[in-house]
């Protein structure tokens, strides 16, 4: 497959267009723009406009255009399709098959140089080493039945292993929580496994159950209750009914106070009443003719009357003393209506009296019954309530003890999934793809380094990497190269990525230089290979020996090697 790469404008690049056939060999001075070309293509195959080794934010996007554009643009273009990144608005547009790399394809991540704890979740796509639910089975099945792991293996499925692993450890921290709240201690596994409530005694406890105690507890309570209903008076009641029944000659005389004022209220309201049927009434009315003489009549109200009315002559009045009646009735109603406020009121104040007093007769009379009694009775309620109390303290410490080791095996539950689900060495995960690292040693690394003529690239079983047995850390700045573009091309031929990108390949000697050209030819994946070179005359044309292109960069202009020898 051909690649054509085009860059302008691009940080330290002014323009760059050749291809890759199957391989771009980009060389020149130091700080000529050769790992601009690299940064650019990686981010147009990755999609990543800002790669977080740029150390840029958003705002600063533009400090990726070359001094003198305004527009900087990285343009990868095959026979499938084409990916554009233009800068400044950092955006990747696509047709097609659009190529694209990986991060570990396009440089921008390495296995090597990653955490070790990283490395076994990076590692398990490239190694097809995720766990299956039979795997899950036999890392579980000693703690939890077929059904359990069943339903753990469903919200794998949907979630995804660290999702799930977020919510099962986050499960364990409630359940943590929890066993604190009802122990009242912190937390350690093992003290929880073995926690018991102070006062806790296997010789009370052993055997027994909620649904026993809580009978327990409940005939204590009724045994309390028939003992307080046989006893003569409790001391606490007994001091205040003494206390009511020193009220009796108090409240007897406010109940006859409150009596003598419904009285008195009552006769100033029939004193009203009078005054009222007695006042003369206004003559605004219209007369009537009486049927037996022909004159005028009126109807007037008779209060008290049985049919409230009676017929009278009907006198004419003059307009003032209209005026004069008018007020005296109005006069008259409110004071009827005032009076009638009041009574309602006073009525209300006996009815307190009389409850007042009758309270007070009735701990005169309960004071007379306890006279006399003994104390046994009380005693005996007290035996009974100190009998309910040793219930009921029982059967909270037993709520605790089962409350506490409930909490203890969801957090043990929880702690054992987690445990199975971690990304750590010690996980499922890990341990597959440990069994895993064997195969991808043998089959997908080995082929590699043969063709390479290099030593024996390996990941470990705790997943380390290693060259020759000798781990990455340990090795030269040239070794470490080698390790790095082993891994890189093996993961790029897994994951289909349409290109590698090599930078600082000026790492290797001459020797290994020529040897990665040809691991590169043989490995079928298109590649991009930067390094420094002191001049044009050092550097091997590709095109000549038809494995590709050869280009100088100067002064961040890239040209064919043949233009510039």
């Amino acid at each position: 497959m051909t690649v054509k790469i085009k860059v302008a404008s691009f940080r330290g690049i002014r323009a760059a267009e050749f291809s890759c056939s199957p391989l771009a060999l980009v060389c020149g001075g130091n700080a000529q723009g050769k790992s601009s070309i690299a940064q650019a293509i990686a981010a147009c195959l990755t999609g990543r406009a800002i790669e977080d080794s740029f150390e840029l934010r958003k705002g600063d996007i533009k400090d990726l255009i070359r001094d003198g554009s305004t527009v900087a643009t990285v343009d990868i273009v095959t026979d499938k399709g084409t990916a554009k990144m233009a800068y400044p608005d950092a955006k990747l547009s696509t047709t097609g098959d659009a190529p694209k790399a990986s991060l570990f394809a396009a440089g921008l991540a390495s296995i090597p140089t990653m955490p070790l704890r990283e490395r076994a979740a990076a590692l398990a796509p490239y190694m097809k080493a995720d766990p299956n639910l039979h795997d899950l089975k036999d890392a579980l099945r000693d703690e939890f039945d077929d059904e359990t792991i069943g339903k753990c293996w469903a919200v794998i499925q949907r979630d995804g292993w660290d999702a799930t692993l977020s919510g099962i450890e986050d499960k364990r921290a409630r359940a943590r929580a929890s066993w604190e709240q009802i122990a009242g201690e912190a937390f350690g596994s093992a003290k929880a496994k073995v926690w018991r409530p102070e006062g806790w005694s296997e010789d009370l406890f052993g055997g027994t159950s909620i649904e026993f105690l809580t009978e327990r507890r409940d005939e204590a309570q009724a045994a309390v209750d028939k003992a307080v209903g046989s006893a003569a008076v409790e001391v606490s009641d007994l001091d205040k009914l003494r206390e009511l029944a020193g009220e009796a000659d108090k409240r007897r005389l406010a109940l006859d106070e409150a009596k003598n004022a419904v009285e008195a209220l009552q006769r100033e309201k029939e004193q009203v009443d009078g005054q009222l049927a007695a006042a003369p009434t206004p003559a605004n009315f219209k007369p009537l003719e009486c049927p037996h003489c022909g004159g005028k009549i009126r109807m007037k109200s008779i209060p008290n009357r049985q049919d409230g009315v009676t017929l009278e002559k009907a006198v004419a009045v003059d307009e003032g003393e209209n005026q004069k009646r008018r007020m005296l009735i109005a006069e008259l109603e409110g004071k009827q209506s005032n009076v009638l406020g009041r009574i309602g009121a006073a009525r209300r104040t006996l009815t307190l009296a009389e409850e007042g007093y009758a309270e007070a007769t009735t701990a005169q009379a309960k004071i007379a019954a306890a006279e006399g009694r003994d104390e046994t009775a009380a005693s005996a309620a007290e035996d009974a309530r100190a009998t309910l109390r040793t219930a009921e303290t029982d059967l909270v410490r037993f709520q605790r003890k089962q409350d506490a080791d409930a909490a203890f095996a969801r957090w043990e539950a929880n702690d054992k999934f987690a445990a199975v689900l971690s990304a750590g060495p010690q996980g499922l995960r890990a341990k597959k793809l440990s069994e895993a690292t064997l195969v991808f040693n043998s089959q997908i690394l080995l082929p590699l380094c043969t063709a390479a003529g290099w030593g024996k690239v390996e990941i470990t079983e705790d997943f380390r990497v290693t060259l020759a047995g000798r781990v990455f850390p340990l090795l030269s700045d040239s070794d470490q190269m080698r390790v790095r573009i082993i891994l890189q091309v093996a993961m790029a031929k897994i994951d289909g990525s349409s290109m590698v990108v090599i930078d600082r390949a000026e790492a290797l000697d001459a020797a290994n230089k020529k040897k990665l050209m040809g691991l590169l030819i043989d490995c079928g994946v298109p590649a991009l290979v930067c390094m420094v070179v002191p001049s044009p005359a050092a550097v091997p044309d590709l095109k000549k020996a038809g494995f590709g292109e050869t280009v100088w960069i100067d002064s961040g202009e890239a040209k064919p090697l043949a233009a510039v020898a």
